[in-house]
């Protein structure tokens, strides 16, 4: 049929309604109007056939309907006229449309892998970059998506913080909110302070500092105690809200401040603009205390002085307005808090010097003493000045000030003295005797000014800048005046007639806020309470070093284990001019012995305050129960103890007339226990008998095996690679529960009355032991047969290697250390079954699966690796000697050290024991986790006999590489590589002490060390080749 025609056509429907239709082809022959719904389908329609018609649709809208009449459907309805109508052009457009969506997928993954090869760019260096690769059109235009909109590879790698800077709503009431923080340290000071604590209240923005030593949790609170009291009575408000940062020490106050009803807001951890009024005080406080020092010309050394005043010239000086408030509304802090206005007109300059009446020995003397202004008193007409060659700082009324002189302390006017000949204090204008800055003076104020928690002094790590300063203060020309260990402010016109006491005796207790308040008693311990003030005797700085005699004698005594004997020591000289030079040089050697007797005393007493996680560890019972803090917790553990010890029938009650054996006293033993983070876990309180005071006759053996170290690490490694578990079970009160061998008894413990009233030495009683119990010195040997004879009743059995790990025929590993039973096994069904057991057997704490055993931290990974860290252990020594602040070290010990230097200085006898006890802390840590330290440590550990400087400083050396590397650890994998077991092993010739040659090796497992070690050799090798021979 021919086609007539083609064009566009109006049809009237069924429904009444008209559609118009493009491109119709006009054939006259055909009896019916036929709609293609293929063109249709061409022209971005869709149709939706069914029983009764179809439907059509575009873009998602029906468009019009079609209704079956028998084998026939017929357009029926449309939505309106030109609802089907796609004209001449649509097959077309509809065409490069798709083409150009298939151009445009092209183009964006030729642009995505571009942004790839260019490292993830942005828009601008995209752009850049495609057009030198002359890729012109691949450029992003302004309206195109940016390509790391949806590339989640950007979003991780330039993900930024987010920081709203929406203030946060002011306080309106006084303490409804008070911002806490700490500034430091600073290392640069006198004495032991390095940290400032500041409290600002959010309302008045009146602010409180207070000089710290450290920054411990306890001498927080203790500070905090006070501090309420004070503002809560000023302002007869009470305090709601503490904003501060997430630091440790902040936020251990949680319990403190549950029980005072207290709300702690911590604000986001590293995000500090959060607490950006505590920050901004910091900046204030530290510009004014800085133009102070500069201005005055003093030391650096003195910046708690300044930093005192800067705060009590803030609260006074600068304005502050709430939200709506004019200009001419604002208000000083001082007199939002106290309600008028400060009086400034008792300001002077700081660091100026000052006249000010002294009370004369006699008639004809000055009246007159010279000092420096150093910080402001209770009173308008109060002021602390440090009179010149003194170490207290003095409260004086009405002084005359020379404000447009620098006092003595100024840089330029010291170094004069320093070099001037000295004389005694006659006329003011005349030097006094011992005049310059006084070395690490205590700041004594009964002014609230500054805060000190009572402290004992830490043995420093390093004694150098100790010397220079006492180097530096001899060198005047005359005696300068020791500090004066602080008591009281002493009052203008008071005598000044107590005797200096030594530095070492010096509790420094610095106490202010702004205002005043009394200053509060410093408990100090009872010894020293006890001394009588006298002045010390005067002592020549020097250094001693052993005579000749006595480095022989103790050569002598190294190689062939006896001492050399004196002339007429051997009894076959019986001349008396022999005799009598031998015990001279006896004598000698005694006295060099006893030189640094006094010395020692003091770094004994400086050592014998043990902390941990900022918990003091008491001593003693009574200081436990009397603690003012933690009372309440060692009170639970010491009942918790003997409740344990009770239940189990450890011991009878019996006079002392049928007591059989030696009757041993008894003490209470004290200790922290840390979770694996490092967190606090538990309070625990252990009743321990003396076994030194038992006599051989009281025990058969003492010997216990305990696994080895390198055991652990080969069980963690066949656990990873075969997928096993580890649950470990804690035996409470393990010693306890083994029944004697012989007949013990000992002394009625404190805390015993609360449980039985009549059970009390005073009636001659004592306590006859049934069960062994810990100090005893058999009670190790005895728990351990106890525990190994009933794993063999279950069916376990020791191997050969280790006979404190056992195995039985299900593939169960038992590893035993004492009280920590370790099982480790792949069916956690007899797991359970053999805990249950142990628990019958004896009481037991469960802990599940394994997460910190022996100071070592375990992290079970999702893969079934599982990695061994010490991060909490090594925090602790850092913090111990000091050095958790240092800076970081890249090695453990310089290629260059040379440790056999004999021009190096011994060490003291106090700095000796401090050696020893780094050395003992990280030999720990080497044969634990960390044989990266091993050669290092085993070098330091050959000169414990007598180290001299040169180990110190390499020691410490290793303590910052410790701190650069915490988070080291061991890591056991299946997946690990090389497979199996392999080991290196070296030597080198003549690297160590005297010659020696040192060894080492170190074994894998599937890529991980399990054992290690670095030593010294036997033998003294003549040659690399015998060196490296087994």
């Amino acid at each position: 049929m021919p086609i007539m025609g083609r064009g566009i056509v109006r049809f009237d429907l069924p429904n009444g309604s008209t559609a118009r239709l493009g491109r119709v082809v006009y054939v006259p022959g055909l009896a019916e109007n036929l709609l293609s719904l293929e063109a249709l389908h061409m022209a971005g329609f869709e149709s939706i056939g069914s029983k009764g018609g179809y439907v059509l649709r575009k873009n998602g809208k029906v468009v019009a309907h079609g209704k079956r009449e028998g084998r026939t459907t017929y357009m029926h309805s449309v939505k309106h006229v030109n609802a089907l109508f796609t004209g001449p052009g649509a097959a077309k457009r509809l065409q490069y449309a798709r083409m150009a969506l298939s151009a445009d997928e092209q183009t964006r993954k030729k642009q995505e892998l571009i942004h790839r090869r260019l490292g993830h760019a942005g828009r601008k260096r995209f752009n850049t970059c495609v057009e030198y690769m002359e890729l012109d059109e691949l450029k992003l235009g302004k309206r195109d998506q940016l390509l790391h909109d949806n590339c989640e590879v950007c979003a991780k790698a330039k993900k930024v913080k987010k920081q709203s800077h929406a203030p946060v709503p002011r306080a309106r009431k006084p303490l409804e909110r008070v911002y806490m923080d700490f500034w430091g340290p600073n290392r640069e000071g006198m004495g032991q302070e390095k940290y400032y604590l500041s409290l600002i209240d959010d309302c008045t923005r009146f602010s409180w500092i207070f000089i710290k030593i450290d920054r411990r949790a306890e001498s927080v609170i203790h500070t905090l105690d006070s501090w309420l009291r004070q503002v809560e009575r000023q302002s007869g408000k009470v305090l709601l809200v503490i904003r501060t940062d997430n630091a440790a020490e902040f936020v251990a106050l949680k319990p403190w401040a549950e029980q005072k009803g207290i709300e702690l807001e911590f604000i986001e951890a590293e995000t500090p603009a959060q607490n950006g009024v505590a920050e901004r005080y910091n900046r204030v406080i530290m510009e004014i205390a800085r133009a102070l020092l500069i201005d005055s010309g003093i030391s650096k050394r003195y910046w708690k002085y300044a930093a005192v005043t800067a705060n009590y010239l803030r609260n006074r000086t600068i304005m502050v307005k709430h939200d709506g408030q004019k200009k001419e509304d604002e208000k000083t802090p001082y007199e939002l808090w106290h309600g008028y206005k400060p009086d400034l007109a008792h300001l002077r300059a700081w660091g100026c010097r000052v006249l000010f009446y002294h009370k004369p020995e006699s008639k004809l003397e000055s009246r007159a003493m010279e000092g420096t202004f150093l910080m402001y008193g209770k009173s308008h007409k109060q002021y602390f000045v440090l009179p010149r060659g003194g170490s207290e700082l003095k409260l004086v009324t009405n002084p005359e000030f020379r404000e447009r002189e620098n006092g003595y302390l100024s840089e330029p006017l010291a170094n004069q003295v320093a070099q001037g000949p000295v004389e005694a204090p006659q006329m003011p204008a005349e030097t006094p005797a011992g005049a310059g800055p006084p070395v690490n003076e205590p700041i004594h104020t009964d002014e609230p000014m500054t805060d000190m928690t009572p402290e004992t002094l830490n043995t420093p790590l390093n004694r150098e800048d100790g010397e220079k300063e006492r180097d530096s203060s001899s060198s005047t020309g005359g005696t300068m005046d020791k500090p004066v260990k602080p008591s009281r402010v002493q009052p203008e016109g008071e005598a000044e007639q107590r005797a200096p006491k030594r530095p070492d005796e010096v509790r420094e207790v610095l106490r202010t806020d702004d205002n005043p308040l009394e200053a509060e008693e410093v408990p100090v311990d009872a010894g020293q309470e006890s001394m009588p003030d006298r002045p010390p005797g005067r002592r020549s700085e020097r250094v001693r070093q052993p005579s000749e005699r006595m480095m022989e004698s103790r050569q002598t005594e190294l190689t062939y284990g006896r001492k050399r004997k004196a002339e007429g020591e051997d009894g076959s000289d019986d001349r008396p001019a022999q005799r009598m030079r031998a015990h001279l040089a006896r004598l000698a050697v005694a006295a060099e012995l006893l030189q640094t007797d006094r010395e020692y005393e003091v770094a004994e007493k400086a050592c014998a305050v043990c902390e941990k996680a900022g918990i003091r560890i008491p001593k003693s019972y009574s200081e436990a129960v009397n603690d003012p803090i933690y009372g309440s917790k060692w009170k639970e553990a010491i009942h918790k103890e003997l409740s344990a010890l009770v239940s189990l029938g450890t011991w009878n009650v019996v006079p002392r007339k049928e007591a059989e054996g030696t009757v041993s006293s008894t003490r209470w033993v004290f200790d922290v226990k840390l979770g694996p983070d490092g967190r606090i876990d538990r309070f625990k309180a252990r009743l321990v008998a003396r076994g030194n005071e038992q006599s051989d006759d009281d025990f058969d053996e003492t010997f216990a095996p305990v696994f080895r170290l390198d055991s652990l690490r080969i069980l963690v490694a066949i656990a990873a690679q075969l997928g096993l578990e580890a649950h470990v079970l804690d035996a409470m009160n393990a010693f306890a529960g083994s029944d004697l061998d012989k007949p013990n008894c000992m002394e009625i413990p404190e805390g015993l009355q609360d449980f039985d009233p009549e059970a009390t030495s005073a009636r001659g009683l004592v306590l006859e032991l049934k069960k062994s119990l810990y100090g005893l010195r058999q009670s190790a040997n005895l728990w351990h047969r106890k525990i190994s004879d009933f794993l063999k009743k279950i069916g376990f059995k020791p191997i050969t290697a280790d006979p404190s790990v056992f195995i039985n025929g299900r593939g169960l590993i038992i590893a035993v250390y004492v009280d920590d039973i370790v099982i480790f096994g792949k069916d956690a069904k007899d797991i359970d079954v053999v805990k249950q057991k142990l628990k019958e057997f004896h009481p037991m704490t469960d802990s599940g699966l394994v997460r910190k055993l022996l100071g070592i931290r375990f992290t079970w990974g999702r893969d079934r690796s599982i990695r061994l860290d010490q991060e909490s252990y090594a925090r602790q020594i850092l913090e111990e000697f000091g050095m958790a602040d240092c800076k970081p070290a890249s090695t453990p010990i310089g290629p260059s050290v040379k440790l056999e230097t004999p021009d190096s200085s011994l060490l003291g006898r106090a700095e000796h024991k401090l050696f020893r006890r780094l050395i003992g802390r990280l030999i720990f840590l080497v044969i634990a986790t960390r044989p990266d330290i091993a050669f290092a440590v085993n070098q330091l550990s050959q000169y414990l006999a007598e180290p001299r400087k040169v180990h110190l400083a390499a020691a410490k050396h290793v303590l910052r590489y410790v701190k650069s590397t915490i988070g080291y650890g061991l890591m056991f994998s299946a997946k690990g590589s090389p497979k199996g077991l392999y080991a290196y092993a070296d030597s080198a010739y003549a690297n160590s002490a005297k010659n020696r040659s040192t060894t080492g090796f170190i074994f894998f497992i599937n890529g991980t060390p399990i054992s290690w070690t670095s030593r010294k050799q036997s033998v003294t090798a003549q040659s690399s080749t015998e060196a490296e021979e087994p």
